[in-house]
């Protein structure tokens, strides 16, 4: 196995569609339902914590509404994981095209996660087309396995992920040792992100004022300073 060191930086970019383009209405109340962040970006804000831990401090943060719906448009910040690494957000829902990716950039490797379709990639210290083609050639079986082989094992391939994380939740129903996905220990950090991004992102008043049992709202003075 490659050593390849603590995460120093990552950067997660999120662009999705305009909202107003969305069936479901409730989708489209995004202020009150706070879709940005806890409803769409919430997956790469995931993978961003479980590689590198809670993010603890928002350095800078910038964002712009929608002057007629009051929707967010761009989410802009700038923070800190718990284990120092800093960590750049671009969330955007101004455009008509969607990009889903995460750089990790680690002390002696970078690499490239992307979502929809799925790819991964380890940068080389130099860029040159042979490793380009060989991920995006990556990229492209991923997007068309599940359309040539759509079912696995009687599950849809495009499920599996979401099949995987129950059957385990599942499971320890019957043996309370195994580890538990939707435990707070697991979620916790990841939920802490959120709404400690939440706080700044939406005002008070604005959205679905909750948080789940043992994660706590961050401070009035802490969301100002």
């Amino acid at each position: 196995a490659h050593d390849i060191g603590r995460l120093l930086r990552a950067q997660l970019v999120f662009h999705s569609p305009r909202l107003e383009r969305e069936r479901a209405r409730w989708m489209r109340e995004e202020k009150r339902h706070r879709i940005l962040l806890m409803e769409l970006a919430v997956h790469l804000v995931d993978l961003v914590c479980v590689v590198g831990g809670e993010l603890t401090d928002v350095l800078d943060l910038s964002v712009v509404d929608d002057r007629r719906s009051g929707n967010t448009l761009t989410v802009s910040a700038a923070t800190l994981s718990e284990h120092g690494a800093r960590v750049d957000l671009d969330l955007d829902l101004s455009g008509v095209a969607a990009r889903s990716q995460i750089v990790f950039s680690f002390e002696r490797a970078t690499c490239v996660l992307d979502l929809f379709p799925d790819g991964f990639t380890v940068l080389p210290r130099r860029a040159n087309p042979v490793d380009d083609l060989a991920s995006d050639a990556r990229r492209f079986a991923a997007a068309l396995g599940p359309r040539l082989r759509r079912r696995r094992d009687g599950v849809p391939v495009r499920a599996l992920p979401h099949h995987e994380i129950y059957r385990r939740h599942l499971a320890r129903l019957r043996d309370p040792s195994l580890d538990d996905p939707f435990s707070l220990q697991a979620v916790g950090p990841t939920l802490r992100s959120l709404f400690r991004l939440c706080e700044l992102v939406y005002p008070s008043g604005e959205g679905t004022a909750y948080a789940p049992t043992g994660v706590p709202r961050i401070p009035a003075a802490v969301a100002s300073g």
